[in-house]
C-alpha cells in the first residue's frame, strides 16, 4: 500500500500458493490510490477471493488438455 501511496499507480498482486506446475490462486489483492483534489489522501485495499473460480479453470484446462490428448491419438 505504502508503494502505491508514493507513487499515486494502480497495483495488484496474487496471493497464491502450491507449486509452479500446481499453483493455486487463493485472492486477488488491489492497491489503489485515493484522489481528492489532484492530491492523493490514502488508499484503497481491496481483496477479491478468486479461489472458487480458479478451482473450476483448473477443472476445465484439465479437460481440455484429456481432450486434445485424445484427439492427437486419434
Amino acid at each position: 500500500m505504502k508503494k502505491t501511496i508514493q507513487t499515486g499507480v494502480l497495483s495488484v498482486d496474487m496471493e497464491k500458493s502450491g507449486t509452479f506446475l500446481s499453483t493455486y490462486y487463493k485472492k486477488m489483492i488491489i492497491y489503489s490510490p485515493l484522489w481528492h483534489q489532484g492530491k492523493i489522501i490514502g488508499g484503497i485495499h481491496l481483496e477479491v477471493p478468486i479461489g472458487d473460480l480458479m478451482a473450476n479453470l483448473l477443472e476445465s484446462k484439465k479437460i481440455i488438455l484429456i481432450t486434445i490428448v485424445f484427439d492427437a491419438m486419434v
